[in-house]
C-alpha cells in the first residue's frame, strides 16, 4: 500500500502556501524522514539489513539544505505508518525510455517513481509494490544500484536522516498501461522520456541518478 490519501492531503494543506515556490525547484516531501521515528539505532539496523540483502551496492551520502519553513512543515506532518525508508526506481521500457512521475497540482517537477518502504517488507518488495501501484507494471531484473544516506539540514543546523534505495528494472513493454487507480489517488502524472531528452524540471538528484545509470550501463556493454 502506498502512502495514504490523507497523508498526501496533509502535505497539500501544510505546504501549499509556504512551499509552492520551493517545490517548483526541489520539493523534499517524498524523501523526508521524521527525526523522531528514524532513530540512530533503527537507521543503522535498517542500513545493515539493506547491505546484507544487496552486498556490494554503492553507498552515497547526500545532503539537502532546506529552508526552516520546509523543515518545520515536514515535522508537523504526522505519519500514519512508520517506514523503513524510501525507494526510487529507474524504470526502463523497451526501446530505452525511462518512466518519470510528477504531481502537477502541487507544482512539483518530474521524479523517479517509488515511495515508502513499510516495516514488514524489504526495500525490493517496497519498490515492486510501488511500481505496480503507480505504473501498473511488473518489472524484470529489478536490482538495487545505489543506497543513498540522505540528510535534510535546516539553516539552524537541525538534521533529519533517511535511507533511499535506488533500483533499476526493465519494463517488458514499449508503452505504459492506462493510468492506475493508485496514480489517480495520488494525483500522479506518469510518462516516458528518452534519457537524452529528460525534462528540465526534475526534482533533487534524479537526473544525476538516471545519467549515472545509463553511463554505467553503456560501459558494461
Amino acid at each position: 500500500m502506498s502512502l495514504s490519501n490523507s497523508w498526501y492531503a496533509k502535505i497539500a494543506t501544510v505546504q501549499r502556501n509556504i512551499l509552492q515556490d520551493f517545490c517548483k525547484k526541489a520539493c523534499v516531501a517524498r524523501f523526508f524522514a521524521d527525526p523522531e521515528a528514524m532513530t540512530s539505532e533503527f537507521y543503522q539496523t535498517t542500513l545493515r539489513e539493506l547491505q546484507a540483502a544487496h552486498p556490494g551496492t554503492e553507498i552515497q551520502p547526500v545532503t539537502y539544505r532546506v529552508p526552516d519553513e520546509v523543515f518545520a512543515a515536514q515535522k508537523e506532518i504526522e505519519r500514519e505508518e512508520a517506514l523503513k525508508g524510501f525507494t526510487s526506481v529507474i524504470v526502463v521500457a523497451k526501446g530505452g525510455k525511462v518512466a518519470l512521475a510528477r504531481r502537477p497540482e502541487q507544482g512539483q517537477g518530474w521524479f523517479l517513481p517509488g515511495g515508502g518502504v513499510e516495516l514488514d517488507e524489504s526495500f525490493k518488495e517496497g519498490a515492486e509494490r510501488e511500481i505496480i501501484e503507480e505504473l501498473g507494471v511488473r518489472l524484470e531484473e529489478l536490482d538495487l544500484v545505489l543506497i543513498e544516506e540522505e540528510t535534510f539540514l535546516s539553516p539552524s543546523g537541525e538534521a533529519a536522516h533517511t535511507l533511499l534505495g535506488v533500483f533499476a528494472g526493465l519494463m517488458p513493454a514499449f508503452a505504459l498501461p492506462p493510468r492506475t487507480q493508485g496514480a489517480e489517488e495520488e494525483g500522479l502524472e506518469v510518462s516516458l522520456f528518452s534519457p537524452e531528452k529528460l525534462p528540465d524540471d526534475m526534482m533533487l538528484t534524479d537526473r544525476d541518478k538516471i545519467e549515472a545509470f545509463f553511463a554505467t550501463d553503456d560501459e558494461a556493454v
